[in-house]
């Protein structure tokens, strides 16, 4: 009944309130591998871990490959006061995960290769973190994470959400270790949610050029972008 309140609560949110949030365009991590030499050995280390993987194993399926190449990325908060975290914005998920500070991995922290330190979410610096009885664990194509459910204040595109469920990662896959990311915000259909912990019902998003003077054709013209929730603004689109 709490879920369905607050659901409610942030649905009228939405319907009256056009929300952006800003984009950030990355380095290419393959670029920079093939640069110091090191991008044939890192392969063979993922299509090892791919083979062994247990979601392969079970199903025969053949995952997408991951390359390494640019992330769209986006910030968010948790936590009172804020932390931020720069997160991959995925459109075939719907959880929402951060790393926790208590995972000492080298994944963790992030690979040197990365360029990227991560930031981890300190659960005892935030004063409205509620931690959950319940676990999760993801299988993506490229990799897994496993941890716990808490909710606490979720902040972006300028919107406050109060009692946000996610997910609190204390391990994750080392393909994540090589990636300039904080964790994951799935904005899929909640029937894709593990343990139906979907961060929005069913949010309109739509992906636009900030700059409107440049078409899709242009090599630059994605460097910088934002995503709207709730609302498209047509002269963007031709």
């Amino acid at each position: 009944m709490r879920t369905l309140i607050v659901l409610l609560a942030l649905v009228a949110v939405l319907a009256a309130k056009v929300i952006r949030m800003e984009t950030k365009k990355t380095e290419s991590l393959r670029a920079k591998m093939i640069k110091k030499g090191t991008y044939h050995d890192f392969l063979q280390k993922m299509n090892l871990a791919r083979a062994n993987s247990p979601m392969v194993l079970a199903t025969g399926s053949q995952p997408f490959i991951d390359y390494y190449d640019d992330f769209y990325l986006g910030n968010i908060t948790l936590g009172t006061p804020p932390q931020t975290f720069m997160i991959v914005l995925d459109t075939g998920s719907s959880n929402l995960w951060v790393i926790d500070a208590a995972c000492k991995s080298q994944a963790c922290h992030g690979y040197p290769d990365s360029g990227y330190t991560k930031h981890q979410f300190d659960t005892t610096a935030s004063s409205t973190y509620v931690a959950e009885s319940k676990t999760f664990s993801i299988e993506y194509g490229s990799g897994s994470c496993k941890g716990h459910l808490a909710t606490d204040v979720l902040g972006f595109g300028g919107l406050t959400v109060q009692t946000q469920e996610f997910g609190v990662a204390t391990s994750i896959a080392e393909v994540f270790g090589y990636q300039p990311v904080d964790g994951i915000l799935g904005l899929g259909w909640p029937a894709l949610a593990v343990d139906k912990a979907s961060f929005l019902s069913s949010p309109t998003a739509r992906i636009k050029t900030k700059n409107h003077n440049k078409s899709s054709d242009e090599p630059d013209a994605f460097a910088q972008k934002e995503i709207i929730f709730n609302a498209k603004e047509r002269d963007t689109f031709k």
